[in-house]
């Protein structure tokens, strides 16, 4: 895998990444994203949402844990694991439930869960600086 960084200043940018990458994916999928709180993870998720045809609110699944959304045959699963630590937790919020060959999902704080999760397809790893994020992904994914 041949890494790319890209430098995005606003939230924008973020939506307009997000749905370059989702008209790319083809379930199965599984992406993850890294990146503080505040970094632009849900921001990645709601351009790739709208780019897949979601139109209607895309809100953050911090106390939810779980958001899907459903368009085309196609579903996706945004899960937030910031507050799950275990697979037997994984396996308490139904996660198996999740997995199948129309879901893509889409996990913010992939590295809180230490088993239990599939392997990404794509890794989005956002770091923030003083305005600005950077953004580690895979090249062939955003050419």
């Amino acid at each position: 895998m041949t890494l790319v960084t890209k430098i995005i200043d606003t939230a924008e940018e973020m939506m307009d990444l997000g749905g370059k990458i989702a008209r790319k994916v083809v379930p199965p999928f599984c992406i993850h994203l890294t990146g503080q709180i505040g970094a632009g993870k849900t921001t990645f998720a709601r351009g790739f949402l709208k780019a897949i045809g979601i139109n209607g609110p895309v809100k953050s699944p911090t106390f939810t844990l779980v958001e899907t959304y459903s368009r085309g045959g196609i579903k996706v699963n945004h899960l937030d694991l910031f507050r799950i630590d275990s697979s037997r937790e994984l396996e308490f919020i139904g996660f198996d439930d999740y997995l199948d060959s129309k879901s893509i999902l889409l996990i913010e704080w992939p590295e809180s869960v230490s088993e239990g999760l599939p392997e990404p397809d794509l890794t989005i790893k956002i770091e923030v600086e003083e305005f600005s994020r950077r953004i580690q992904i895979d090249k062939n994914v955003v050419e």
